[in-house]
């Protein structure tokens, strides 16, 4: 049996050398020994061919050298990684208006002693009715927004007489 095994090499001056080598393989342990005989092969390449491939690693190597400096510019830029922010515990928590801090301290202090919870289930529906009696005596229209004055009027006839708005 005989294994052909060739090697290519590109020499220096341009010229391929390709390089065989023949070997016999026996099987039996006693026939080990193998023959081996070498052969070269010498091709010519045309120096067409070699300044083609020069100038295409010349551009090749212009082309990567110009993507690096503009893959540099887009690292710098998008190296920049967003992560969360972690919020200190310390920090003053975010204030409500003034309109909402009146409207929060009517229901859960002034309406949710009376109804017996905070839950807004349970505090909105008198809430609204004391809101809309309020807006209804100051004269103010369905667009109109709400002020800390009508909260305060809806206070004062919620306590007046709650049983109404229960």
């Amino acid at each position: 049996m005989e294994k052909i095994v060739s090697k290519t090499k590109n020499a220096k001056n341009g010229k391929k050398v390709v390089k065989q080598k023949k070997s016999e393989v026996s099987d039996s342990a006693s026939d080990m020994s193998s023959s081996v005989s070498s052969v070269e092969i010498v091709a010519k390449t045309t120096k067409a061919k070699t300044t083609k491939a020069k100038k295409a690693k010349v551009t090749k190597e212009v082309v990567q050298e110009e993507t690096e400096v503009s893959n540099e510019d887009k690292v710098k830029t998008t190296k920049t990684k967003r992560t969360k922010k972690v919020k200190d515990p310390n920090a003053p928590k975010k204030e409500l208006n003034p309109i909402m801090k009146e409207m929060n301290k009517f229901r859960n202090e002034i309406i949710g002693p009376v109804v017996g919870s905070k839950a807004p289930k349970l505090t909105i529906p008198p809430f609204k009715l004391a809101m809309a009696d309020a807006r209804a005596q100051m004269g103010l229209g369905e667009k109109d927004k709400n002020t800390v004055v009508s909260v305060q009027k809806a206070i004062e006839l919620f306590q007046k007489d709650n049983s109404k708005y229960m």
